[in-house]
This record gives structure tokens, sequence and C-alpha cells, in this order.
């Protein structure tokens, strides 16, 4: 038998422990939510994560998002942060609920019930046949507190409030919000004397109280300022609605990011600091920030930020990606990309802000056109290549039937001398429910079909987004203008653009 000595006991039991608690931390953290709901709703889980992700078309999206069907069991999610469920609920239309008539159909619109969800959460979400919500478990009532008194989108509230879109004043609805939220934060305060809840449920719901009510507010003195069909607003009256933003917005705690409408106003709040030390720069597709403006709001998200490391990478990342995909500059992007990348050099995006500043430089004047090949209405397989003989525009449709409206003068003039080139590449459409709903064959249109993996391959030879979905090719299928932007409410520069290659005004 071999004996330890006390103080070998005492580093052997000190390293087990920490041994264990090492094992603890390593483990996966999960969350348990077990629904209940009725027949009568078909339903949804969507898991929502603020994390900046490339998204097919507008460069990047600041929100993942994981879609579930929901089952009458328990179900065990990964958290290894708090995040955020949204159930949704739609009325079966094979179910016939005990309702009346026009209950019925008040209740067609989709339901969203909001859960706030953390690492060793267990909940219990019941939905009766009446759309009625109830919750079990350590933070139910937490969850009813956000049921009951907030909606997912702040624009739900304004019916309710007696908006309406055609009155230029609706004072009425800022009484409401007011009254709205006086009994949310005594319900609240309440609730924090009888529970203990976590920091980062406490952010989340400073987020909503702190900056529903002066959105509210700027949506109604906006609708005041733009009555008697006054499109555009004066000097004072731009001053006024930048002002409520710059008087209200506070920094806030990291999770506060959680809630859209924060993440939504920390932009607001720097991007007008930028705009009144740099003034947007006017471009044919409208108003863009220049290069020192980018530079400065990079820099001073850096600085305001320091103590907020996940809200300070969120608006960085947004600079660089402002960079990249909506400006030209040949210079900016790759410098705010070189200090991102020595801030965040683990990042997963420094490849693909890389690989779009890469794709972009590709794409000469007066060179060939990456080939590509893709089915047609009919699914067969259309070169571009095979289309060379007329000049070609390339029209990239990230939504279905997207630009067609617009085209349709240019479609009228040229359409016996050039081609145009619609290639669908809307997200997660198959090839079935494009083809049922892409318009009939006219002269001139050539239309293909881009999957996911298509579009992915497309975007690296072609760098098409929704900014700049053109691209226009001359007979020979050489680049001959590109980076034409799309314009509301006609595209004047790709009307210039298209005249001038076809020898006209």
């Amino acid at each position: 038998m071999i004996y330890l000595s006390n103080k070998t006991r005492l580093l052997g039991t000190a390293g087990l422990l920490l041994f264990a608690l090492n094992a603890i931390a390593q483990q996966p953290q999960t969350a348990q939510l077990t629904f209940e709901v009725d027949s009568t709703y078909n339903t949804a889980l969507n898991v929502l994560d603020v994390r900046y992700s490339p998204a097919p078309g507008i460069g990047l999206s600041d929100v993942q998002m994981q879609v579930y069907e929901v089952e009458n069991r328990p179900m065990t999610f990964s958290v290894e942060q708090p995040r955020l469920f949204n159930l949704i609920l739609t009325l079966n239309p094979l179910a016939k609920p005990n309702l009346p008539q026009i209950e019925w159909q008040e209740k067609l619109a989709q339901q969203t019930i909001q859960l706030f969800v953390s690492p060793g959460d267990s909940l219990k979400i019941k939905v009766s046949a009446n759309g009625q919500v109830a919750f079990e478990g350590k933070t139910a009532s937490s969850q009813q507190f956000l049921t009951t008194y907030f909606s997912e989108k702040i624009y739900d509230y304004l019916p309710k409030m007696g908006y309406s879109p055609n009155k230029p004043q609706n004072p009425q609805v800022l009484k409401s919000m007011d009254s709205l939220q006086q009994v949310r934060q005594k319900v609240y305060n309440q609730l924090k004397e009888n529970q203990e809840f976590k920091p980062s449920f406490d952010a989340f719901v400073q987020a909503m109280l702190l900056v529903e009510p002066y959105t509210i507010k700027r949506l109604v003195t906006a609708k005041e300022s733009h009555s008697g069909g006054q499109y555009k607003l004066s000097a004072a009256q731009d001053e006024t609605l930048k002002k409520i933003t710059l008087d209200n917005f506070k920094l806030l705690p990291d999770d506060a990011l959680l809630y859209k409408g924060y993440r939504d106003e920390l932009k607001q709040f720097l991007i007008i600091k930028v705009v009144d030390k740099y003034p947007l720069k006017p471009t044919p597709a409208g108003f863009v920030l220049g290069a020192q403006a980018l530079q400065y709001g990079f820099q001073i998200s850096d600085e305001l930020l320091k103590d907020y490391p996940r809200q300070r990478e969120y608006m960085l990342t947004y600079w660089v990606d402002y960079a990249t995909t909506l400006t030209n500059d040949d210079d900016i992007a790759p410098t705010l990309l070189a200090e991102y990348y020595r801030l965040y050099p683990q990042s997963d995006l420094n490849k693909h802000f890389a690989k779009t500043l890469i794709t972009k430089s590709k794409l000469k004047l007066g060179e060939a056109a990456p080939d590509f090949t893709l089915p047609d209405r009919d699914n067969k397989p259309v070169a571009l290549s095979s289309l060379q003989g007329k000049p070609v525009l390339l029209i990239f449709c990230y939504n279905l039937r997207q630009h067609e409206l617009i085209m349709k003068p240019l479609e009228e003039k040229y359409g016996n001398r050039m081609t145009f080139l619609y290639v669908g590449a809307t997200p997660n459409v198959s090839f079935e429910s494009w083809q049922s709903i892409v318009s009939e064959s006219r002269a001139g249109v050539q239309q293909l079909y881009a999957n996911d993996q298509e579009t992915e391959r497309l975007k690296d030879s072609y760098w098409g987004t929704m900014p700049y979905p053109f691209v226009l090719l001359d007979a020979a299928g050489k680049v001959a203008r590109r980076w034409i932007p799309q314009e509301f409410p006609d595209n004047k520069t790709l009307q210039k653009e298209v005249n001038g290659l076809m020898g006209e005004k």
C-alpha cells in the first residue's frame, strides 16, 4: 500500500477538482424546451444568433438563423450563450377551431412568440387553441413578461395605438407608448424584486425599454415632417430627427445586441456622427459614405466601443463590409481589412472579405467574361458563351422576377439587337418554384436558374450583389461595363451605359 502525505493528498485533490471543473467547462452547454402546442396551429421554430455570416446578394447578414420542426416533446438545443428563439404560429387550414368567424379571421395573421433562452434553461411552452400562451419553469415569469408586454417587431404596436398612415399627425401614439412604457417598467421592477434575473436578460429588456419609445417618436415626427406630400426634409427637420437618436441612445452591455432595434440604433448613432464630419457622397446609385468617412467610422467605433468587445467587433465588421460591398474605392477596403485582420486574426470573415476583393479585381474591362452554364425554364443548359454575336446585359435577380418591370423600356428598345440575360439567384428557391413563377418568353430575353451552390460560384466570378446587379458585355462576350448600380425608381445609369454601348443617346 502506498501512503500519500497530507500535502500530496491536498495537491491531488486540488488537481482532481481542477480537472473536473475543466471537464465541466468544456462540456457543450444546452437548454431544454418542451412544447405543447394545440393542433389548431402549424408551428416553426427559428433559432437566431447575432453573428455576421455571408448571405447571397447582400454581402453579410448580421443574424444566422436555424429552423427546426416543433415536436410536442422535450427538445434539447446547444446554447453556449443567450440566444433568441422565435416560435412562429400559423393557423392550420385543416383544423376546425371552435371560434366565431370574425375571431378566426383576426387570428389568420402569423403570431410570433419570442423566447429568451440561456444556458441551462428548462422551459415548457404551452399554446392553447385560442392562442393563449403559458410557460412553466424557472424562467416562466420572465418569458410571460416578454410575451405580454413586447412585440417581436416594433411596428406591430402601431395599429393597436391607433396609428393612421393617412393622417399627418398621430399624437395619440406617443401617449399610448408612454403609458405602455410606464406599465412595463412597473411590472419589470416588481419582477426583479421577486426574482433574480441574469444580466444578459436584463440587458435585452433594457435595450427594448430604451429604444422602442424614441423609435416610435421618431416615426411619428418623420410622418409629420413629410405631411403635405413633402418628399425631401429640410435641414432643420433632418436635424430634429437626428437629435432624437443622439439625445436618447446610450450604450448598454453587449447582450443588448440580441435586440435588433438596439443593433440598428447603434449603427444609426455612429453613422450620424460620421456623416456630421464627412457628409455623404452623391453617386448615381444614391448617397454613400466615402473613404474618409469609412476610415473615421472604423476609428470612432474602435475608440467608443473599447469596453464593449462584442459591439466593437460588430461595428468594425460593419465598416469593413460596407467598404468591401458598397464602394468601389481601390484603397479603403484593403486598408480597413488589414486593420481588421490585425484585431481579429482568427475571424472566419477575413477569408470572405479577401475573396470578395480578389473577385472584384478579376473582372477587368475588355477581358472575356467568365463563362457559365445554367438551365433555362425548359431545363435545357444554356452557356453564356453561346450568346455571343449580340451584346448581353447580365442581370442578377436576388428576388423572383426582380428588375423585369424597370427593364421593360430597354427590352422594347433593344430586344432585337441585344440579349437581356436574367439569372435567377434567389436564395432557397427550388428550380420547380422558379419555373412556375418565371415570366413568359419574349424577344431578346433569356432566363436562367442558379441554385445556391451555382450562385456562390457566380459570385466568385462576377461579385454580383443587390447594390450592383448588372454587368454589360459586348457582342464578343467581353466586359464592357461593370459595377452598374441599381437605382430607384428607374436605372438612369444603366440606361446611359446600354445606350452608349448600342451607339445611341
